[in-house]
C-alpha cells in the first residue's frame, strides 16, 4: 500500500492539475458533469490508500486538505503584517505543495470559505507528523513606518498595496527557501516504489487462492534474501505439476522444510 505521505503528495499534484475543483473563475468550476469526473481522477489515487474510498471520501480529503492550508496560510500573513521580525514558518509539510492556492484565498476569501466550512470535514487524517515547526527572521517594516502607513492618504494606497505584495513575497520566498532547508534528502524508497505497486497490482489480479501462494513465495524470498542465502542460481521450480504446488529453489543447503534448496 502507499504511503500517506507518497498518498498526500501524489494527490495534492492532481488536484492542481484539476482547476475546475479550486479556481473559482474557471470555466467549469459551476459544471456539475466536469467536476465529477475530476473527482473521479482524484478517487483513482485515494483508492491506492484506501480501497473502501468513495467520491464523499475525495471531498472531505480536499476540505482537510485546504482547510489546514488556509490556517497556516492565515499564520503567515498575520505574522507578515505585524511587522515582527520573526514571520511564522508553515508546519504542515505539504504546505509548499498547496501554494497555488493562495490567489484564490487571498482574492476570492469569502468564497472559498464558504466552500470549505463543512460538517463533515475530516481533520482526523491530519496528525502530529504532518507538522514540523520552526521560525525564520526576516526583515519587516517597523512600527513606526506601519503607523506613518496608516495615515497617508487615498492616493497612495496603490504604491502602499505594492510595496505590501513586494515584501509578502520575499517573506514567503525566504519561508519556501526555508522549507526546503528541512526537506530530508531523497529516500532509497523511490527505488522500489515502483515495483512494489507492480506486485500489488499483479496480485489483485490473481486468484485468491494463487495470490496467497505468490505471497508465501515472495515472503520466502525476502526472508532468505536477510539471511544473505540469495545469488545468481536461485529460483523457482514447480516440484509437482498435477497438484500445482510452486517451491522456491535456492541451490545451497536443504534445511528449510517445504523448500528444494
Amino acid at each position: 500500500m502507499v504511503t500517506k505521505r507518497d498518498y498526500i503528495t501524489q494527490f495534492i499534484a492532481k488536484f492542481k492539475e484539476l482547476p475546475c475543483l479550486w479556481e473559482v473563475t474557471h470555466k467549469d468550476y459551476r459544471n456539475k458533469h466536469k467536476k465529477d469526473l475530476a473527482l473521479g481522477e482524484l478517487l483513482d489515487i485515494s483508492i491506492t490508500r484506501d480501497p473502501d474510498a468513495t467520491l464523499d471520501t475525495v471531498r472531505k480529503k480536499i476540505q482537510s486538505l485546504r482547510s489546514c492550508f488556509r490556517k497556516e496560510n492565515n499564520k503567515v500573513k498575520a505574522s507578515i503584517r505585524s511587522g515582527s521580525r520573526e514571520v511564522h514558518i508553515p508546519k504542515l509539510w505539504y504546505y509548499d505543495q498547496l501554494l497555488f492556492l493562495t490567489d484564490e484565498e487571498d482574492t476570492k476569501c469569502s468564497t472559498v470559505d464558504s466552500m470549505l466550512i463543512d460538517p463533515f470535514e475530516d481533520m482526523g487524517e491530519i496528525d502530529s507528523n504532518d507538522f514540523d515547526s520552526t521560525a525564520i527572521k526576516v526583515m519587516s517594516p517597523s512600527s513606526e513606518s506601519s503607523a506613518s502607513e496608516q495615515c497617508t492618504s487615498p492616493a497612495s494606497n496603490a504604491t502602499k498595496h505594492k510595496r505590501s505584495k513586494i515584501q509578502t513575497e520575499d517573506a514567503l520566498s525566504r519561508i519556501l527557501d526555508k522549507l526546503d532547508e528541512q526537506k530530508p534528502p531523497q529516500e532509497k524508497r523511490q527505488k522500489y516504489e515502483a515495483f512494489g505497486e507492480h506486485i500489488s497490482e499483479k496480485l489483485r489480479s490473481l486468484p485468491d487462492n494463487m495470490a496467497t501462494h505468490c505471497q508465501k513465495l515472495i515472503n520466502d524470498a525476502v526472508y532468505l534474501a536477510e539471511l544473505g542465502r540469495l545469488d545468481i542460481n536461485s529460483h523457482i521450480v514447480t516440484t509437482n505439476p498435477d497438484q500445482n504446488v510452486n517451491v522456491s529453489k535456492f541451490p545451497k543447503s536443504s534445511e528449510e522444510s517445504g523448500i528444494i534448496m
